[in-house]
């Protein structure tokens, strides 16, 4: 089973394992990242009802919203910072996957690594790496253009990079990271596999997602 293998792959790769010129470039994305959403603070479109949203609904003050100095949990700086992330559309991308690999797996991997607090260096950058790497082989593996079906890939695929890059930050075993993986595509898009795999228990609680969705969707759109 290839996600099988993915997760194991995830699951085993440390630093010492990543080419240094993989290092350098991945050290570019992230300090290119940061500086287009604090460029977005002030510039990007649409971002205001993200940012307030994420400060005013408070909660555990754990990770910081990029530019405004405030901290709020985990998840919601994620979220703030992912709505900014390509609000200017300057992010990096790579073309002939025809992803932003590090749009969604900066800011989760940047959130949760804040709020974990004792996360090195290595293991930030070795997160970031297994993250944007899984986003650039998911969209060179499509042998078809699924904008030709209206699918929109960067943040299908991206959602993946910021899964694995949150996973290997939380150190989880190789079954946990299948667990995100599974958890992460129910969100991302809905598979008929939750109907016919006799494994999956997603097909039980898969409403919490859509009720998520719905209710930050009625209170953005309020915005």
């Amino acid at each position: 089973m290839e996600s099988k293998r993915i997760a194991e792959w995830v699951h085993k790769t440390r630093f010492q394992d990543i080419p240094e010129e993989t290092i350098d470039v991945m050290k570019k994305a992230l300090l290119d990242t940061l500086g287009v959403i604090i460029a977005a603070n002030t510039l990007g479109e649409g971002i205001k009802p993200f940012v307030e949203i994420a400060i005013e609904k408070g909660g555990k003050k754990e990770s910081t919203v990029v530019g405004f100095g405030e901290k709020v949990p985990n998840h919601m700086a994620a979220f703030a910072n992912g709505a900014m992330v390509h609000a200017l559309d300057f992010e990096d991308a790579h073309d002939a996957a025809g992803v932003h690999p590090n749009a969604p797996t900066i800011p989760a991997a940047l959130a949760l690594a804040e709020s974990l607090c004792g996360v090195s260096g290595r293991e930030f950058l070795t997160a970031l790496v297994l993250g944007s790497e899984i986003v650039c082989r998911l969209g060179l593996a499509l042998k078809t253009n699924i904008l030709h079906y209206v699918w929109y890939p960067p943040p299908i695929l991206g959602a993946f990079g910021a899964t694995v890059a949150s996973s290997k930050l939380l150190n989880l075993n190789y079954e946990q990271i299948l667990d995100a993986f599974s958890l992460c595509l129910c969100q991302a898009v809905c598979p008929a596999e939750i109907v016919t795999s006799p494994r999956s228990l997603i097909r039980g609680v898969r409403d919490a997602f859509a009720a998520k969705s719905g209710v930050l969707s009625a209170i953005l759109a309020k915005r």
